[in-house]
């Protein structure tokens, strides 16, 4: 899966899109940071399912990394 911003998404053509797709899984397209669509093919719907798991696991990482001092002082 792949992440790409709307201003991305505009300038390319939705051929590249799809290429994006099919090389990709799935594409979800963010505004502001935040997700806003994604794209995948139809028989690999059951991606979608699994979009919010990876974005709580993207935040999560984001967080472990930004607090890591913290977290191993805590950790003492």
């Amino acid at each position: 899966m792949l992440n790409i911003s709307i201003d991305e998404a505009v300038r390319k053509s939705f051929i590249e899109i799809i290429q994006t797709v099919d090389e990709n899984g799935a594409v979800v397209i963010l505004e502001n940071n935040e997700p806003k669509y994604v794209l995948s093919e139809y028989k690999k719907i059951d991606i979608i399912e699994d979009v919010d798991d990876l974005i709580v696991e993207e935040v999560g990482e984001e967080l472990i990394i930004e607090y890591l001092d913290v977290f191993k002082e805590l950790a003492k």
